[in-house]
Parts: C-alpha cells; sequence; structure tokens
C-alpha cells in the first residue's frame, strides 16, 4: 500500500460528502459507507485523526473509525435548526459516543448538516 503526504482536497471532500450523504438519507447503508471512506483516507495517508471545522475524524478499532463534533451545545436542539435531539423518529443521528465515568460525550449530526457534542450523564 502506498501512503501519501497530505491527504488531498478531493480525499478530504469525500469524507466530507460522505458524511453529509448519510445525515441527508439517514439510512444504515449511507452511514457503512461514510464510516468506510472515512477509514479509506485514514489509512490511505497513515493518520489517525484527520480534522475539519466542524468535527474530526479518527481511527477506532481495526477497519473502523469515528466522527466527534467540535462545537458543544447545552440544550436539546440542533445548533442550527433547532430539531430536537430526542425527536423520534427525527432529524438527527447520533454520529458516535465517547462514553467516561461521570458523563459519555455524543456526537450528533442532523440533517441540516450540523454536527455537534453534548455531555450526556450517565
Amino acid at each position: 500500500m502506498k501512503t501519501y503526504q497530505f491527504p488531498t482536497l478531493e480525499d478530504r471532500a469525500a469524507v466530507e460528502t460522505a458524511i453529509r450523504v448519510f445525515l441527508w438519507t439517514q439510512r444504515a447503508d449511507t452511514r457503512m459507507q461514510m464510516l468506510r471512506t472515512a477509514r479509506a483516507v485514514l489509512d490511505r495517508y497513515n493518520i489517525s485523526k484527520l480534522k475539519f471545522c466542524n468535527f474530526i475524524v479518527e481511527t477506532t478499532a481495526p477497519g473502523w473509525s469515528t466522527i466527534r463534533g467540535k462545537q458543544k451545545i447545552d440544550g436539546h436542539q440542533c445548533p442550527n435548526c433547532q430539531a430536537d435531539i430526542y425527536e423520534q423518529p427525527g432529524n438527527v443521528r447520533i454520529l458516535s459516543i465517547q462514553e467516561g465515568r461521570s458523563h459519555d460525550e455524543v456526537t450528533y449530526g442532523c440533517r441540516c448538516g450540523t454536527i455537534f457534542n453534548k455531555a450526556e450523564n450517565v
């Protein structure tokens, strides 16, 4: 496998597009494709983390990746469109959960394209 020096704009765009497609469609098959695309880009450049404006993509278990939001919220709504994060069915999906002792850091993604993070009590 050939390792490249820096992620190209095209590869970064591929990751962003895969995430946006999943957030828009909210289907299991597009979720799997989003995670595979992110991991393929990380592997191509032999890196464990790729930072974007609003989120970070990181490697996890072999062959998998996770997405962590940078923007933190305290309430129960998307900071962009005000969609309720707990409404079922709704426009907001969980992208990842980072478990902690006192609280979990949950990254949410909204159909409007916003990715954000919230501390949830255990």
